[in-house]
Order: structure tokens, then sequence, then C-alpha cells
């Protein structure tokens, strides 16, 4: 490959950087009846010459003179070695977030749930590194111990329950179905990590209940669009 991406050292005289973000796998709020099981973020910062000679690169690799090129082109087996030492040349320009939708759920469990149980007693999960392990033990453990179809139950009507796009309709969900599924998870937990967690959900489950009253507009915590934004556009 012959092009190379010099580096872009700021400086407080520089012009504004304009940084382009794309997606991929992006369904709303629809995370647990997605089609795809994991939602893409990304950015890059280049100057307009940049990305220009990129894209003639680009081109020559695939042959395709197409004035957009698509993923089906550009991924095709027989270009993946050249497509990768070709963004290598990218290496510090560009930034990726990848969310597992159905983590970003028991994540969701933890944070909008335990997480302000745990405030109103002066404890700070997220700061001290507790709200992450918890979702991550809620992701690991619990499809294996409470089985996969129970599990997905849970983290399926408490996403449905959420949804702003479903709330919008003229009988909106309740707090019902989720509250029915979380109870089944914990008559079933055996392990001691797992249970602690499911009855911390549960004593904190008045939370989720108080979600029963807002509008639409006010609740859009089950799309990773935003929360993902802040990361990939970071310089």
């Amino acid at each position: 490959m012959t092009w190379t991406a010099s580096p872009r050292v700021a400086t407080a005289s520089d012009e504004p950087v304009v940084i382009a973000c794309d997606e991929s796998g992006s369904e709303g709020e629809n995370l647990m009846r997605a089609q795809h099981p994991v939602f893409v973020h990304a950015s890059v910062d280049l100057s307009v010459d940049d990305a220009r000679a990129f894209m003639d690169e680009l081109r020559s690799v695939t042959g395709s003179r197409a004035e957009e090129l698509k993923s089906p082109v550009v991924m095709q087996p027989a270009h993946r070695a050249q497509l990768l030492d070709l963004l290598g040349a990218l290496h510090g320009r560009g930034n990726i977030n990848l969310v597992d939708k159905s983590y970003f759920v028991c994540a969701k469990l933890i944070a909008l749930l335990v997480e302000e149980q745990a405030h109103t007693r002066g404890v700070d999960l997220a700061g001290s590194g507790l709200a992450r392990q918890y979702a991550s033990t809620l992701h690991d453990i619990a499809p294996v111990e409470l089985g996969a179809e129970l599990w997905r139950d849970v983290l399926t009507t408490y996403n449905d329950f959420i949804r702003s796009y479903l709330r919008a309709r003229s009988v909106p969900p309740t707090s019902e179905a989720f509250f029915a599924a979380l109870a089944q998870a914990r008559e079933k937990a055996a392990s001691q990590p797992l249970a602690l967690l499911l009855e911390a959900i549960w004593e904190a489950r008045h939370f989720a209940a108080e979600y029963d009253g807002p509008r639409a507009h006010e609740m859009r915590e089950m799309d990773p669009m935003a929360s993902t934004l802040n990361s990939v556009s970071m310089a």
C-alpha cells in the first residue's frame, strides 16, 4: 500500500476538527428483539485530502468505481488482506465502540435499578467499578445458570417495558411482565453471586415501577446511539 495518513497535531490555532461518525447494527431501543446482536459506532479524523486518498486506494483494491462503497464489496475474501493493510494506515485516526446489546440491557438493569437503590444509601456503584462488575456477572452467569430462554425473557420484558417507541402506543407496556420473569429468575438462581444480584434488582424494582408513568419523549435509556457518540467523538 502506498497511502499513509499523517497524524494531526492539535494546536490552539487549529481550525475546528470535524470528526465523521457512522454506525452499524442500529435498531434504536430495540435491543433484545433485534436482528443484529451487536451495535457498532465508529469515527475517523481525516482531512479531506487524506479521505480522498484513502477512497482512491480502496477503489483500487476492490476494482469498484461506485460513489459509495458498501461493505459486501469491500469485505469480500479476496480483498481482506489488502483491506487490513489499508486500515492499518488509520492507526490513531479512528475510534470504534462495540456494544453487545444483551450486555447493554444487563448494564441498564444495574444502572437504573441497583445503582439507584445504592445511591439512596450513599453508595456509588459506578465510581467504585462495582456496577460494571455486576453487569458482567449477569451477562456471563445468568444465561448458564438460569437457562438462556428464561434469562432472555427477563431482558426482553425489561427492554420492552423501557422502550419509548412502545410507550407511544395507546396502551403502553407495564412492569408486570418484567416483574413476573424476574420472580422466576430469583426462584431458580442457585449460586450466591447471581442470587444476591437478582435479589438486589428485586428490592429495587420500585424504580422500574416509576416508569409506568413517564411519557415516551422522556425516556431514551435503551438507545446506545447517544451513549456511544461521546466515546467515538473524543479527539
